[in-house]
């Protein structure tokens, strides 16, 4: 069977999700109709233990990129990293037009400033609210959705097959501080004209408790600040600018002022200004001016609330900071909640800060935190307003998207299917169909590159970091085949200063020079014969010592 991608037909819809089904992150979904490809969202997801060294994972975008003439637009729903994290990194294989709110754009233009594109940048389109975009055959309106980001939006996909609604991330906040409500009329008025698929925000369909509203984190905030009796940071999502409003409103009650740490909190203000959403005349301190004010006088905002090693808050915690020092009855609220497989890093983060001395607070003690995605309620109230003929959760693990689905059941939805990434489905007026199973691969950025998640590189890496590396150096007589000496190294696994493991060390350079000599002569004098028969050597040690396989590396001199 061919791995590349079927031209879409016009008797339904075509949808793959490279990404975000399964997970949180890397979201990446394709629609197919007629000939042509949509790409909605591009973004990134956390890397975890499993590929040391690594922080951030792209969607694989080859089964697009190899057909890319036919990929007729890139439409971002909003601005978080993973929706909008991997188009940087990506759009050199997939040179399409990218279209975006006047918010995600400015950010986006940011994020191209930091790379060179070959035969020219993207062109973003900016693109305004209910106003219809038409590309070859497909036309997409943006409807706007309440989110923890400015201009947040579903999108509606009108096809000659049916209508699709992707909802993109979104809730029913009644008193968001920032942007505006989901509007019940505008969906309502979209389940009227007849939707063929709603593709859902999955993330929190598990959670029945009604959520909090923005403002009621905005009170939450003035009461912890109010209490403190000297400095307070805050931790949050760089990109909930509702929230940075928040703090700031909270902090000025408090009669304190708000400083900025870390990079990636400075572009959202920046951007915000620059399309509108922060008011020009709300200051804030950088970090170095923030370190002159007094501690009772001051609130921090700062990056790294998943626990990012080159973060702000991970470099505060560990006292490296240049600029911010925590002390003793400070106060670190963190206010945001923990992507899944973040937990440790955060954990280690809160230890640290507590061995300083520092108060915590997070939304177990004190209302400063709200999610901006839909509780099991919200989603019935969407799916009630669409009355769609098949849906689709996506956005979520396996636990939430399934989740998802049993509420469609509920609402006697018949069509409804919980997709994996890669899984190639087939949508019109009689339901879905699923067509194939791609494999979906991911890519990581490994010191400023894009390589495989697979990688030889990281994969070595995973090895070393559970079972060791060793190092064999054999030295022989380049005329005679000689073995004059055999060292060995063990990293990871034996300490030659130990008497015990400098005997082992010993029998292993023993073993490898053993296997050495019984070499014939030609192959002796073979560099690549005697790095294989010797590698091979020293694996089959280890195994017999302690049943392990630990990376293997040899070098032969000849002299």
């Amino acid at each position: 069977m061919s791995d590349r991608l079927p031209n879409p037909g016009r008797d339904g819809v075509l949808f793959l999700p490279l990404g975000g089904c399964g997970q949180f992150g890397a979201n990446f979904t394709l629609y197919g109709y007629d000939g042509s490809w949509i790409l909605v969202d591009c973004g990134m997801a956390f890397a975890d233990e499993r590929l040391p060294g690594v922080d951030i994972l792209l969607p694989n975008p080859t089964l697009i990129a190899d057909q890319k003439e036919k990929l007729k637009g890139l439409f971002v729903t909003h601005a978080h990293e993973d929706h909008i994290g991997a188009i940087a990194w990506l759009w050199p294989r997939l040179r399409c037009p990218i279209y975006a709110t006047p918010f995600t754009a400015a950010l986006l233009r940011r994020k191209f400033e930091e790379h060179t594109f070959k035969g020219g940048g993207p062109v973003i389109t900016v693109v305004e609210d209910e106003k219809p975009i038409k590309v070859d055959h497909w036309t997409v309106t943006y409807i706007p959705v309440a989110h923890s980001i400015p201009e947040g939006n579903a999108l509606h996909i009108e096809t000659g097959a049916g209508n699709i609604v992707h909802t993109g991330d979104w809730c029913l906040d009644p008193n968001p501080v920032l942007g505006d409500k989901t509007s019940p009329e505008a969906f309502r008025a979209l389940g009227d004209k007849g939707v063929m698929l709603y593709i859902g925000d999955s993330t929190n369909a598990e959670v029945r408790s009604q959520p909090l509203s923005e403002l009621d984190v905005e009170t939450g905030l003035v009461e912890v600040f109010s209490k403190a009796p000297r400095k307070i940071a805050v931790t949050m999502f760089a990109s909930n600018v509702g929230r940075i409003i928040s703090i700031h409103r909270a902090a000025r009650a408090a009669g304190r002022q708000v400083g900025l740490v870390g990079r990636s909190l400075i572009t959202m203000v920046e951007c915000a200004r620059e399309s509108g959403h922060i008011d020009q005349g709300m200051r804030f301190l950088s970090a170095d001016d923030a370190a002159d004010v007094a501690d009772s006088k001051i609130v921090l905002i700062v990056t790294g609330s998943q626990g990012e090693t080159r973060a702000a808050l991970s470099r505060i915690a560990r006292g490296m900071h240049p600029a911010v020092k925590l002390k003793p009855d400070d106060t670190m609220v963190f206010s945001s909640r923990a992507i899944p497989g973040n937990e440790t890093a955060i954990n280690e983060i809160k230890n640290a800060l507590l061995e300083m001395g520092v108060r915590i607070v997070t939304d177990r003690e004190a209302r400063v935190h709200v999610s901006g995605h839909p509780v099991r309620s919200d989603i019935s109230q969407m799916l009630d307003w669409l009355r769609p003929n098949s849906v689709i959760p996506v956005h979520g693990e396996r636990v939430q998207m399934e989740s998802h689905a049993d509420l469609a059941h509920e609402k006697q939805i018949k069509n409804v299917h919980v997709p994996s990434n890669g899984e190639l489905l087939k949508i019109n007026a009689d339901g879905i169909t699923p067509v194939r199973k791609f494999t979906a691969t991911f890519q990581a950025i490994d010191f400023d590159r894009v390589v495989p998640a697979d990688n030889i590189t990281i994969l070595e890496r995973r090895k070393m970091s559970f079972n060791g590396a060793v190092f064999i150096t054999i030295v022989a007589d380049r005329e005679t085949g000689e073995i004059l000496d055999a060292q060995a190294t063990a990293t990871g696994l034996l300490n030659e200063k130990d008497p015990n493991d400098a005997r082992v060390l010993t029998e292993l350079e023993d073993a490898c020079a053993d296997k050495f000599e019984m070499l014939k002569k030609h192959d002796r004098l073979n560099e690549d014969n005697v790095i294989e028969a010797v590698r091979a050597a020293a694996k089959r040690f280890f195994r017999d010592f302690r049943d392990i396989k630990p990376v293997v590396n040899v070098h032969v001199s000849l002299v």
